[in-house]
This record gives C-alpha cells, structure tokens and sequence, in this order.
C-alpha cells in the first residue's frame, strides 16, 4: 500500500477518534467538574494515540507486490500478420523513423508467444517458398507477383534468433536497386513468401477442417483455424515527395477562347490547399490536375465533364525540378526548385520541405459532341508546395487463388 494512500487513512482515523472521545468527555460535563473532565480528556487522548501509532505500524507494512504470471505450459512462434504491406518510405517522416527505410532495409519478424519474460535465446528456422504465391491475386484482380530473388539479400539464409528478453526475431531483407529501377515497385505487387518451418519451440500451424489433411497454409476455406507459420510480405516504396503538400499558388489561362485568372495565398499554411504527390519512381512524382469543363453532349444538352492532366515533376540531385506528361494529347513544361527543410516552421512548428515551381499545361478536348469540335483548357501556374504528411498508415493486402 503507498504511503498516500496510507497516510490518509490514519489521518481519517484520527478525526474519528478525537470527535468519538469529545463527545464522550463532554456527555460528562453535567456530572462532573472541570477537573474531572479534563483528566477524562487527557486520559482518553492517551488511548487515541497508543492506537494511532499501532495502526500506522500495520498499515506502513503493508505494500504491492509485483504480480509475477507463469509462462504458458508450451511456447509458440509465429506471425503476428500473413499479408501485410510495408512500404518503404525514402526521406523523412514526422511520426515514423524511417532511418531502416532510408538504408533499404525491411524486417520480417518473428514473434514469440506464451512467456510473460523470455528468458532464453530463440530459435526458428525459415525458408523462402515461392509456392505459396503461386496462382495468386490481389482483391483487384492483379498478379501476385513473386519478389524476385535479385532484388534483395537476406541477413540469414535459414535461421532467425529471437534474442533473451525480447518477444520477436529479425529478419533483415537489404533491397537491391534493382528493386528500386523496376516501375512496379511503386505499388502493391511484389510479395516475398516466408514459412517458418523448425523452431526451438512450438509453430502456430493451425488446424484443418478435415482432420488427417495437409491443405494449403494460405487456402483459407480449407482451414478451420488458418496458420499463421507463414507470411505473404508484400513490398513497396514511396520516394522522397510522396505525401500530401500544403499549396500557394497564382494561375491565369484560357479555357475555350475565355481568359480566366484566380490566386489562393492564404496567411497561414493551415489554411492552404492541399495537394498530393504520389511516386513514379525514385526522381519522379505524379501530380494529377482535374478541371470540370461545360460541353454539348450527343443529344445536344449542355453537360459538365471533368478533364485531367498528369503532370510528372522530376527532381535532380541538386534539388532542381522539371515538369513534363505523358497524358495523351496533353502537353506540359515549367521548372522549379526543391529545398529541404526550406519553410521554416511552416506548420506543426516544425521547418518543412517546399518546392517552389513555375509551369504550364495544355488539356485538349472535345467541346461539342454533336459537332466534334474541340477547344483546349490553358493555365500557367506559379506555386508553392510546403510537405505537410507522407500519408503511412498500417496496411494488409487481400487475395484470391485460381
């Protein structure tokens, strides 16, 4: 029991028993004299404290021990997730460390169950089996691609130690630039299939709705309780200006032959638009413009459609930005600069990265349905872009088997 906690139960005690004892001196005072009253007091007092001291001895004694709960009668090793998505995030991120990230490296981790304290080193023997991925697809429809062996080097090619107290194992995945030169690396394709097969301990191999049966481990109708001896780790990277930006920014242009011009500069970023880079590849990022535009449809009512440009801003390594698209029909140009960390304490109280940039884009489009005219949609835009969050959160994939 904490002394708090102990002193203000003495303290109660205390008030109880000086009012109870008042009270029974002064119901004397009708018989008895002054003097006798104040011998019954002192008396009586005496009592108080003999008694105060006797309870403060006991309740000092007293404390919390440290609850202290026995390991479960066998231990496991297993994954604590069979698909998840682990993107790997180049540059800064304000919530996560991202310095294993920006070494290339990925961790692929065992956990340890049944122990309130690991008191050992551990062991679990792995092995990479491409069979597991094999006629599979995402909830999407595309390929569940094998993470091919050139694009990384493990820390271990068979065994993970699970370290005295600690409760997981590492597994350290080094990718390759291979990796990062393949354009699909940007989005959810490549998994890389690990299966714990031998360990010092038990493996969490799950159970079969047909007794006596082997299924396959990621064949989930097969199994009444799916294992979790396997992981499906899928593997994907965001460069350095993925995220959402905060945005400044003046704009004139033409849109069918009518001149427009408009501006949002707001006093503090907190009130800027926002914007969102996502990654091409390591230099390159897209950068989606939509307009909605009014046109005459094929049964000649004047309808709105929305038309788009993606603009590809590439960054040097000397921070320099070009603008350039690949959208069919659509043609872009303009430059700018990158700096990091160059708007001090532009948000959060923390110095953020910014591009400042200058470009142009044209948009053609059909304007008239019946008639097949066109007209174009023209902006030229100076802004500014101050990073406010690069958008990570915990992620899982779904899939289907053939």
């Amino acid at each position: 029991m904490s002394r708090p906690v102990t002193t203000r139960i003495i303290c109660s005690m205390a008030r109880f028993l000086i009012q109870r004892c008042l009270n029974s001196a002064n119901s004397f005072r009708t018989r008895a004299g002054n003097a006798t009253i104040l011998t019954l007091k002192s008396e009586i007092m005496k009592k108080v404290i003999f008694s105060l001291v006797g309870m403060a001895l006991v309740l000092s004694s007293c404390k919390n021990d440290s609850q202290e709960f026995p390991d479960y009668i066998y231990q496991t090793i297993s994954f604590a997730q069979q698909t998840p998505i682990r993107t790997v995030t180049l540059g800064e991120d304000g919530e996560y460390d991202t310095t294993l990230d920006n070494q290339h490296i990925v961790q692929v981790c065992p956990v340890l169950g049944g122990v309130n304290t690991n008191k050992k080193d551990r062991w679990v023997e792995f092995e990479i089996d491409p069979s597991l991925v094999q006629g599979m697809s995402f909830s999407d429809g595309s390929e569940v691609k094998l993470l091919p062996q050139s694009y990384y080097t493990l820390s271990s090619d068979k065994r993970v130690t699970i370290k005295k107290g600690k409760v997981l194992g590492y597994l350290d995945v080094k990718l390759e630039d291979a990796f990062f030169a393949d354009p699909e690396a940007v989005n959810t394709c490549y998994v890389l299939p690990v299966r714990l097969t031998t360990a010092s301990d038990s493996i969490l191999e799950g159970t079969p709705k047909v007794a006596g049966t082997t299924p396959s481990v990621v064949d989930k109708d097969q199994w009444s309780v799916q294992p979790k001896n396997f992981t499906l780790y899928a593997i994907k990277y965001k460069n350095k200006w993925h995220g959402i930006w905060m945005s400044k920014w003046s704009c004139s242009g033409e849109n069918n032959g009518v001149s427009f011009s408009n501006e949002s500069k707001p006093s503090n970023w907190e009130k800027a638009d926002l914007r969102q880079l996502t990654s091409k590849s390591l230099s390159e990022s897209h950068y989606a413009f939509t307009h909605a535009v009014a046109c005459v449809d094929a049964s000649g009512a004047t309808v709105e459609k929305n038309i788009s440009c993606d603009l590809i801003l590439k960054v040097d390594d000397n921070g320099n930005v070009s603008v350039s698209t690949e959208t069919p029909g659509c043609t872009a140009s303009g430059n700018g600069k990158y700096t990091y960390h160059g708007a001090i304490k532009a948000w959060n109280n923390t110095d953020r990265d910014m591009i400042e940039v200058t470009y142009s884009y044209t948009i053609p489009y059909v304007v008239n349905e019946q008639t097949g005219a066109t007209a174009e949609y023209k902006a030229n835009m100076t802004e500014t872009l101050v990073a406010r969050d690069r958008q990570n959160r915990l992620e899982t994939f779904s899939y289907t088997l053939r």
